[in-house]
């Protein structure tokens, strides 16, 4: 019986430590997005909307949501006048 058991209790250390080990490796993404939505003539009915998002290194992808809480599908990005990006003060090339 205590050889069956050793053998156990190795498999389950050889299963549960690469877990653990990967569990400390990847570092999750903390990354603070931050929204800030201006409605500053009314009776225009647009929005402006400013999204930063704090250090990005690489490219970039955002997507908008297709479904409302009606569960529809729904073309919201058709909606979307202008699109702009930037770094600093620097100008992104953006694809809508």
């Amino acid at each position: 019986m205590k050889l069956f058991a050793f053998r156990f209790s190795c498999r389950r250390f050889f299963f549960i430590t690469p877990v653990i080990v990967t569990l400390f490796i990847v570092r999750p993404c903390r990354a603070t997005i931050s929204y800030e939505v201006s409605l500053a003539q009314p009776s225009q009915h647009l929005f402006h909307v400013t999204m930063t998002v704090p250090e990005v290194h690489g490219d970039l992808l955002l997507q908008m949501p297709a479904w409302n809480a009606l569960y529809e599908i729904r073309d919201f990005s058709s909606r979307v006048e202008r699109v702009e990006a930037t770094s600093g003060l620097e100008p992104l090339d953006v694809e809508k």
